[in-house]
């Protein structure tokens, strides 16, 4: 008797079946682009044999005249032309740079900068001499120091070893 398959052996077996499938039809365009590229790089080997049996060149004479100076030039050039086909590149789109519309908008922002350096200058001219007029806010002043008792009215300045209330000796 034939053991019964379970789900998990099916749904496996359908899962191998399914990558060999993918698989073989991976190598099969695998052979194809490998067919592909070896029948190009035949062809080509073909037309660069074909080239050089063209490229026979009889010696050059001692003193090159000029018309075979030419004819040398020009057969050189078509088997260049032969082997590296010309292929015209499309010319990139040109960038363009944003435009200003407002021209307005600029200057104005050139004559803020211009007010607020000749204001900067004018508060830095003038702020010394509001100081030399005011003198008495911002002179010098003598420190006076309030206290109770012996230390009352003592005033910077005299000897702080002097007691006020004690007999002079």
């Amino acid at each position: 008797m034939a053991i019964k398959e379970t789900e998990l052996q099916y749904t496996e077996r359908l899962l191998r079946e399914m990558i060999a499938e993918a698989r073989a039809a991976e190598e099969a365009e695998a052979d194809i682009a490998r067919a592909a590229n070896a029948k190009a790089a035949r062809a080509m080997a073909g037309r660069a044999a074909a080239i050089l049996a063209r490229a026979t060149r009889p010696p050059l004479p001692r003193a090159p005249q000029p018309e075979t100076v030419e004819t040398m030039q020009a057969s050189r050039e078509s088997l260049i032309d032969g082997l590296f086909p010309r292929t015209d590149w499309p010319q990139p789109p040109r960038s363009e740079f944003p435009r200003l519309t407002d021209k307005t908008a600029d200057r104005r922002s050139d004559f803020v900068i211009a007010a607020l350096g000749i204001a900067l200058g004018l508060i830095c001219a003038l702020f010394p001499w509001y100081i030399f007029f005011n003198q008495d806010q911002f002179g010098v002043q003598a420190i006076k120091f309030g206290g109770s008792g012996t230390n009352d009215g003592r005033v910077a300045g005299e000897s702080q070893l002097e007691n006020r209330g004690a007999p002079p000796t």
